[in-house]
């Protein structure tokens, strides 16, 4: 069966048009109670067998690329925790096998349906504001450059897509889209952006006018989250429209605060009113990155933990950490340092206060001075004016405390998991995921009594999902096949039917499969002697392979096929299409001074115009 190439995420500031889940919501138990109503009482009892056959087998695939995942992170792991003690390897050595890690976890995100966050969506998240309603500055010098670097020059075509900010620094991995709704009056947030619809923009648009007059446009800032042009955005969006969506494509309208308060006169007309915002969520985030570690570290403050490890041991850091429901705007938060600040507008309306007070107060004088009150009017027009300077500036302080409170709250709940946790996380959700995709596949096509193409079986294992469970996703039919028809369970004929075997024929099949997986048999004393000579663990368990038939009765397919396999593998064909396919590096010349092939993003201009610029903008 031909790959089923996945739906592309759109991603405006309007609207997300986010492809369907493939995520089969629907716990073992309930598939096994529905399956045996549908085979009645007297094959019911093989249900429950059929499932732990199926269980064992694909667990045996999934152990064997869970070893070799951990073996290619330990030492990284090891460096990422500052651990002590640990044997520093050889810089060749620990780059081919950094390379090799992040090969196969990208090929781990890919067939576990994650997608490398585009750069449209990090502008999208950049130009909007959710929870977070004050500027987050991420720190990307904290993170190191020379790993990625690396990565890309050996797999080039990966990067296209990847925002020029992260791409380099942080590979970040979404998968699902589910809404976010809170609601509130925002009193203060619409106040805020009365003055900045009504007063800053006109300065703003005043300042680069006088900017374009002087030949000085390099001062001018760029706007937030990029170009403000969308038009790339809404083509791929109309592009969508067009095509045949899936039934189950979720989409999202976009309610953030520039949505709902497009003008000055929209926060006028809901002053008063509670507001209801929404944003679409990124159901699952993975983040992997490495922390730039100086060959001399800075001492560590009084509220530190002091990390006695090698220096050289935690330049070799790979930090991976999983969290669940961040929303698009506030996408910075899964960033490793960033910072919270009150913005330069602040200090505009400050200064803007500070002329309407002195106004205020040469007015008070004046008219003091006739009435012979000239010194108490200065003084209570200073006292007036101080304290609406200090009320702006600590409204605004606290916001960000609380800003930088949530923040902390929120990734505290929302963390799932981090290092090695993320990695068998994955690979076992992954398994629990196939062995429901493969009894899905064969119990429908044992109850159609009919041969099906892999299509109609697609279509009938979600229709079957959506009408008994009420779970409507994309099926992914064409992961559980391989396993299906290498383990004998069913049958292909040359116009691509599948016709599955009973049963009971199924079971003895699946236990064949399976008794295979540890088999011993033949001369031990040959496999021992082999062993004792020296030879290398893989070697040996070639032998083992060997005397013990190596090939499954059920399909045939041999026991040692790819790196997941030998002793204690089902031959590797649960792992489905995307994982049984080895990814190949791109032979490049190094790059001299470690410098990336790919351009590097400009930085921003520095300098009186250039602030003055970002305080209006």
């Amino acid at each position: 069966m031909v790959q089923k190439a996945q739906q592309p995420i759109v991603v405006t500031r309007e609207r997300v048009l986010a492809p369907p889940d493939r995520f089969i919501a629907v716990g073992e138990d309930q598939l096994i109670d529905y399956f045996k109503g549908v085979f009645g009482s007297e094959l019911a009892p093989a249900v429950p067998i059929l499932h732990q056959l199926i269980e064992s087998c694909t667990n045996a695939d999934f152990a064997a690329l869970r070893r070799r995942l951990l073996d290619n992170y330990d030492y990284f792991g090891k460096a990422a925790e500052g651990r002590t003690g640990v044997e520093l390897k050889p810089n060749e050595e620990l780059d081919k096998q950094e390379l090799a890690f992040l090969a196969d976890f990208v090929q781990l995100m890919e067939a576990a349906q994650f997608r490398q966050l585009h750069a449209a969506e990090w502008d999208a998240a950049q130009a909007e504001d959710f929870l977070f309603t004050l500027p987050c500055h991420v720190k990307w010098s904290a993170m190191d450059t020379k790993m990625l670097r690396r990565y890309w020059a050996a797999y080039p075509e990966e990067r296209a897509d990847a925002p020029e900010e992260t791409a380099e620094r942080i590979m970040v991995f979404q998968r699902g889209a589910e809404v976010a709704t809170m609601q509130g009056s925002y009193f203060l947030l619409k106040v805020n952006l009365i003055i900045s619809m009504w007063i800053l923009q006109p300065l703003h648009r005043l300042f680069c006018w006088v900017m374009l007059q002087l030949k000085m446009q390099h001062y001018i800032p760029a706007p937030k989250g990029g170009s403000q042009d969308d038009s790339a955005a809404q083509a791929a969006l109309e592009r969508a429209a067009k095509q045949e969506l899936h039934p189950a494509t979720i989409e999202i309208e976009r309610r953030t605060h520039a949505r709902v308060f497009p003008d000055g006169l929209a926060v006028l007309k809901q002053f008063f009113k509670t507001v209801k915002l929404r944003e679409a969520c990124f159901r699952d985030v993975i983040v992997l990155y490495r922390l730039a570690v100086p060959d001399t570290p800075a001492p560590a403050n009084e509220i530190e933990i002091i990390k006695e490890a090698d220096p050289k041991l935690m330049q070799r850091n790979i930090v991976l950490k999983q969290f669940r429901g961040i929303p698009l705007a506030d996408l910075e938060m899964v960033m490793p340092e960033k910072r919270v600040f009150v913005p330069p507008k602040v200090f505009v309306e400050m200064a803007i206060t500070l002329v309407g007070g002195v106004a205020a107060l040469a007015t008070a004088l004046w008219s003091g001075a006739k009435e012979g009150r000239g010194l108490a009017a200065a003084w209570t027009g200073l006292s007036l004016l101080a304290a609406r300077a200090m009320q702006v500036y600590t409204s605004a302080l606290a916001q960000k405390n609380l800003i930088e409170n949530t923040m902390g709250k929120l990734l505290y709940e929302r963390t799932v998991g981090s290092g090695v946790g993320v990695l068998t996380n994955l690979v076992d959700g992954m398994s629990r995921q196939r062995v429901r995709e493969i009894l899905i596949c064969y119990c429908i096509l044992l109850d159609s009594q009919k041969p099906l193409s892999a299509s109609e079986l697609d279509a009938a294992c979600e229709r079957f999902l959506a009408t008994q469970f009420g779970c409507k996703i994309d099926f992914c039919c064409e992961e559980a096949l391989p396993a299906i028809l290498k383990w004998g369970l069913a049958s292909e004929d040359k116009a691509g039917a599948l016709t599955a075997v009973s049963l009971p024929k199924a079971l003895q099949r699946l236990d064949d499969v399976f008794d295979n997986i540890y088999s011993f048999s033949g001369s031990a004393k040959a496999i021992l002697a082999k062993a004792a000579t020296g030879a290398n663990s893989s070697t040996a368990a070639a032998a083992v392979t060997e005397a013990g038939g190596g090939s499954s009765a059920a399909g045939g397919g041999s026991s040692t096929a790819g790196a997941a396999t030998g002793a204690g593998s089902a031959g590797g064909h649960a792992l489905g299409k995307v994982l049984s396919q080895k990814r190949q590096p791109v032979t490049v010349a190094p790059v001299a001074g470690g410098a990336s092939p790919a351009a590097t993003p400009t930085k921003k201009k520095k300098g009186f115009f250039a602030k003055i610029g970002r305080a209006f903008s």
